[in-house]
């Protein structure tokens, strides 16, 4: 069975720094949000079939990322918007099958962040 699964750290994950011996700790108020999405119904060497599994992804990162914030709260706005692009970008990279990467890579609809 082909699955996979779609995961965002809602909330910053730093680790405190640890002292000598000690595990790290993470703040109690991260969440980690997943959704698993199964293709196996998809040929995925296809382009109608990659272009299904592309919309898939984008509709389990919008699951894990939750709903647009209000217009006016644009730091908010934009967090999602991140959300949403890390979570499909690292989905298309999971999957590792040349002709959806190509075929999300080439989606004019889908905003990118430029990388540092």
């Amino acid at each position: 069975m082909k699955t996979l699964m779609i995961l965002t750290a809602i909330a910053a994950v730093t680790a405190a720094p640890a002292l000598a011996g000690e595990r790290p700790t993470f703040p109690s108020h991260t969440v980690v949000m997943h959704h698993t999405v199964s293709f196996s119904d998809l040929d995925i060497s296809r382009a109608a079939g990659a272009d299904a599994l592309i919309a898939r992804l984008r509709s389990a990162s919008r699951k894990v990322c939750g709903d647009f914030p209000n217009p006016g709260e644009m730091d908010n706005a934009q967090r999602h918007q991140r959300c949403m692009v890390e979570a499909t970008d690292a989905a298309v990279k999971q999957v590792n099958a040349p002709l959806v990467t190509a075929r999300y890579a080439r989606d004019p609809v889908q905003p990118r962040f430029a990388t540092k």
